[in-house]
């Protein structure tokens, strides 16, 4: 169930490298509590938008990247993820989705309905699942794959970092930093199996420097 809490976010529609030099400054919306804090990017690459999204993330503790992604997906009504349990290994991500036009969201495959539970997020039972699946709305965003239709590409800038880092191990088994930045990157099957550098060339602390096709403002409802 969604509540009727309604919160402001800032939606960042970019071009080229997309915003250079962006600091934690500059992030509009923060999920959770505590003394750290660290970034999620996810650049889409494609769709009926080319979409770019960032949010804060905030904890006391440990937390891995995988933590940080369910997080954001708990708290932003238009976020959707889709992943498979790994014993031993946690979470695999093989679909992340976005409802642009904030009208209901959804997937389809083979003109079957997803089951996406209240806080946005569908397990599946392997990952030969993760391919083949559609947004229900075509002016949504959705990316999904595994072996045949792409793979999320997933990075990490820690402090200290200039640049963008290919992880080797999974969102689960990567522990964040305090100043740290995730990034997922799809890259479609016709491209390399690796998804590349989000779209945000993030050099911290630098100051902000924009170049953007255009922001707006999108409304959303926090789920409960």
């Amino acid at each position: 169930m969604k509540s009727n809490i309604v919160y402001v976010m800032v939606l960042l529609l970019l071009v080229g490298t997309g915003l250079a030099g962006m600091t934690f400054d500059d992030i509009d919306v923060w999920v959770g509590q505590g003394q750290n804090e660290a970034a999620l990017v996810i650049d889409w690459n494609d769709g009926p938008a080319e979409l770019v999204k960032v949010w804060g993330f905030r904890w006391d503790g440990t937390a891995t990247g995988a933590d940080m992604l369910m997080a954001v997906c708990q708290a932003d009504a238009s976020l959707y993820t889709m992943g498979v349990y790994q014993t031993g290994l946690g979470i695999a991500f093989g679909g992340i989705g976005y409802d642009t036009d904030t009208d209901g969201f959804d997937i389809t495959k083979d003109l079957a309905v997803s089951d996406f539970d209240a806080y946005g997020y569908m397990e599946v039972a392997q990952d030969t699942e993760f391919d083949g699946w559609t947004a229900a709305d075509a002016d949504d965003n959705w990316a999904g794959g595994w072996w045949s239709d792409g793979f999320w590409g997933y990075s990490y800038i820690d402090p200290g970092l200039s640049g963008w880092t290919g992880s080797w191990v999974g969102s689960s088994s990567r522990t964040l930093s305090d100043g740290s930045w995730d990034g997922w990157s799809w890259g479609s099957a016709d491209a390399e199996w690796y998804g590349g550098d989000p779209s945000l060339a993030v050099t911290v602390p630098e100051p902000l420097t924009l170049a953007l096709l255009g922001t707006g403002i999108l409304l959303a409802r926090r789920r409960q």
